[in-house]
C-alpha cells in the first residue's frame, strides 16, 4: 500500500481466520476511497444531467419487508448454503463461488421486491450527514459570520441570535475535558458583539472558533462513516 493510502486509513482489525487451514490471519482495514475510486465534478454531473438508478428504501413498509423476507428465505432454500458451508476445503476458489451466489441472491430479492427510482447523481451526496450539536453550531456559527460580512446582522432576529448562544455554550461545555481549545472562548463577549451588532470583531471571534470546532469535526465525520459502514455490514 502507498504512503498517499496509508493516510486515509481510518480503522484497522486483525481476524483469526476459521475458514482456512492456514497458520495466516485476515487483516480488514476501513479506508476512505476518493483517492482509489475518483468521482466527477458535482458541476459536469449537473450540467449533463447524469442519472443513477437507485433502491426507493422509503416506499418499503413492514408489508413489503415481510414479502422481502419470504422471498429471500425461498432463494436461500435453492441454493444450498447449508449444505456449501459443511464442506471441508474451503479454499479460494470456494470463497469466491459462494460470495458470489450470496451477492446474487441477495441482489435478485431487491430488485424482485424493492422499487427502483432514477435520479440527477449531483443531487445526492456522498458524505454522511452529520446531525450533532457540534455541527448544527458550526453551520450557524458560519451563517452568521456570512450575515456579518453582508451588513445583514440585523435581519437575524432575537431568537436566532439566542439559539445559536445556547448552542455555543453546550459545544464548549461538551468540550470542557477534551483537547480541544474552547475554554478560552468568551461566550458572553461573542453574545454582546452578536446582540449589538458590531460585525467586525464579531466576525474575527467567531473565525478563531470556527477552526477549534471543525478539528472535531473532521474526528466526528470519520467516527460516523465508520459507525455507517459497520452498521451497514451488520445488516
Amino acid at each position: 500500500m502507498s504512503d498517499n493510502l496509508l493516510q486515509e486509513i481510518i480503522k484497522v482489525k486483525t481476524k483469526e481466520n476459521d475458514m482456512r487451514r492456514s497458520d495466516h490471519n485476515i487483516l480488514t482495514m476501513t479506508i476512505l476511497t476518493d483517492k482509489i475510486i475518483g468521482h466527477q465534478s458535482k458541476a459536469k454531473e449537473k450540467k449533463k444531467k447524469i442519472t443513477r438508478t437507485i433502491y426507493d428504501i422509503e416506499k418499503m413498509n413492514n408489508s413489503k419487508w415481510e414479502e422481502f423476507n419470504i422471498a429471500m428465505q425461498e432463494k436461500l432454500k435453492k441454493h444450498n448454503f447449508n449444505a456449501e458451508f459443511r464442506t471441508e476445503n474451503k479454499d479460494q476458489v470456494w470463497t469466491n463461488r459462494v460470495w458470489d451466489s450470496i451477492e446474487r441472491t441477495i441482489k435478485d430479492t431487491m430488485n424482485e421486491v424493492i422499487e427502483k427510482k432514477q435520479i440527477i447523481k449531483s443531487e445526492t451526496s456522498k458524505r454522511p450527514k452529520l446531525v450533532s450539536d457540534t455541527y448544527k453550531t458550526n453551520k450557524w456559527l458560519l451563517r452568521i459570520i456570512r450575515k456579518a460580512k453582508q451588513n445583514q446582522l440585523f435581519t437575524l432576529t432575537f431568537e436566532k441570535k439566542k439559539y445559536f448562544i445556547e448552542k455555543l455554550t453546550q459545544v464548549k461545555d461538551k468540550y470542557k475535558e477534551a483537547n480541544i481549545n474552547l475554554n478560552k472562548v468568551n461566550v458572553e463577549r461573542i453574545k454582546d458583539l452578536l446582540y449589538y451588532n458590531h460585525k467586525d470583531e464579531l466576525i474575527t471571534e467567531l473565525k478563531k472558533i470556527d477552526k477549534q470546532i471543525k478539528l472535531k469535526l473532521n474526528t466526528e465525520d470519520r467516527l460516523l462513516m465508520l459507525d455507517q459502514i459497520e452498521q451497514a455490514i451488520e445488516n
